[in-house]
């Protein structure tokens, strides 16, 4: 039993300090997207800042860490004019390809396909880290019609085609992404960040 407890207590801890380091890492990369100051105290100002939000962040729980974590998320959305832009060996790889193919062709992917397991692999290739970045984002693994969405967002499949590709109407498709939105964001309304969010990871 003690055992036990001090398992879930070491990942309890683990939890927190990746919701640290991917919540400082946010906060580092606007502060390089926002416009050079030219006033060193406006600088100052702004390393201030962040010090004082992690230092505070030390003292939150889990729970208000991943709400915080998604906040700096939502925030970076609201800094950037568009989502980045697919990476060319995704759109170069075969996974992609047999995609693009089946969207022409109006065939579905199954569930149980070996075509997700190569879109995730041509995914991995180019961002190592998506899988984690992903899963401390969600506070848990994304489950498996989750995870697909996901994966298409990512190679910049729009709703239309992920409805072909998975057999359902545009509108069962735009429900499964404010549920995803919820999962992974906190709200539904966030579904107008979706794409950007899952693309930068």
């Amino acid at each position: 039993m003690l055992a036990l407890m001090f398992y879930f207590a070491m990942r309890s801890k683990n939890n927190k300090i990746k919701l640290h380091e991917a919540i400082n890492e946010l906060r580092i990369l606007k502060t390089h997207l926002m416009p050079p100051s030219s006033n060193s105290e406006s600088k100052k100002e702004e390393t201030d800042k962040i010090n004082d939000e992690n230092a505070l962040s030390q003292s939150l729980t889990t729970q208000n860490l991943q709400k915080e974590l998604r906040m700096e998320w939502l925030g970076l959305y609201d800094t950037m004019p568009a989502p980045p832009a697919i990476s060319n060996e995704i759109l170069l790889s075969d996974a992609y390809k047999e995609l693009v193919r089946r969207i022409e062709n109006e065939k579905n992917v199954p569930s149980n396909s070996p075509l997700w397991k190569e879109i995730e692999k041509a995914i991995i290739n180019i961002s190592p880290d998506f899988n984690p970045r992903l899963k401390i984002l969600m506070g848990r693994k994304p489950k498996t019609d989750e995870y697909h969405l996901v994966l298409l967002i990512k190679c910049g499949i729009t709703s239309t085609q992920s409805a072909k590709l998975f057999s359902v109407v545009k509108s069962a498709l735009n429900y499964r992404r404010k549920i995803l939105a919820k999962a992974l964001l906190g709200s539904e309304d966030s579904v107008k960040a979706l794409d950007f969010i899952i693309r930068s990871l």
